[in-house]
């Protein structure tokens, strides 16, 4: 059992069912947070369902949320389009920072949560397969994933796949937030090569890539190419005083992701 209702003290086998099975029952025991629809007070258990007849009701996405939506579709997330509207779907074995997702988007966090999407057995057959999942922390053994809620502020981010892949737009602003988010999913932090971030779907676009950074007055990377499976992966590389421009620039580590952070700004 790892959620459990801090009103009852009813335990579920995770946040999600806690959700689903609970709060649903008693909406009176959800947190505050997720209690109401805020324009109108609508118990919580009804949100999905009001907003969608009751659209004007729906929180939009504050500049902060979409800024580290553009980080997360820069790295390992991706978008759901099951539904009529997208939705953000990321997954990772870094359950801690999930948590710290779903906590910045809020309401606009799906209902499910931060839950177990593979278990251990599956987690390692998936390492060995995919570059997506850090090995290098230490709580690999299950595999956690997280979602915002369906919405038409999101329909702005379809353009990014209308090629068939994953194609970020030439007019990204890099915010610090954009470009935080980006490190923590496809970055590293090494004594020797310091801010680095590797990418697969942009390898051949040095130009655009770098003119994010231009247009920051931040160091640009340099690239060094290698070849993966068939695939062409970049390597984007800073030298020791550049990566520390950067890290001043994004600020404090994240929540799981502290390891990718030099000691001293940990």
């Amino acid at each position: 059992m790892t959620a459990e209702c801090s009103v009852c003290n009813v335990s579920y086998y995770d946040e999600r069912e806690l959700r689903k099975r609970h709060y649903e029952k008693y909406p009176e025991h959800a947190p505050k947070e997720y209690e109401s629809c805020p324009d109108c007070g609508k118990p919580y258990k009804q949100l999905a369902c009001h907003w969608r007849y009751n659209p004007k009701h729906r929180p939009k996405f504050t500049d902060k949320q979409l800024n580290i939506v553009k980080g997360l579709l820069m790295g390992d997330g991706c978008l759901d389009f099951s539904s009529k509207h997208p939705r953000v779907k990321v997954e990772t074995i870094n359950k801690k920072y999930l948590h710290e997702l779903n906590n910045i988007f809020s309401l606009l966090s799906s209902t499910g949560g931060v839950y177990q999407s593979m278990n251990s057995v599956e987690s390692s057959m998936n390492i060995s397969n995919s570059n997506s999942i850090d090995v290098k922390n230490p709580d690999c053994s299950d595999l956690y994933t997280w979602k915002t809620k369906t919405h038409p502020d999101l329909e702005k981010f379809k353009s990014w796949y209308s090629s068939g892949k994953k194609i970020f737009p030439g007019t990204i602003n890099l915010e610090p937030d954009v470009l935080k988010h980006w490190y923590v999913g496809d970055g590293s932090y090494t004594e020797y090569d310091r801010f680095t971030i590797i990418t697969g779907n942009e390898a051949e676009s040095k130009k655009k890539i770098n003119s994010y950074f231009q247009k920051k007055n931040l160091p640009e990377p340099k690239w060094v190419i290698s070849e993966r499976y068939g695939t062409k992966i970049s390597h984007l590389r800073w030298t020791v005083n550049e990566s520390k421009e950067l890290f001043e620039y994004i600020g404090k580590p994240l929540p799981g992701f502290e390891y990718k952070w030099p000691g001293e700004l940990q």
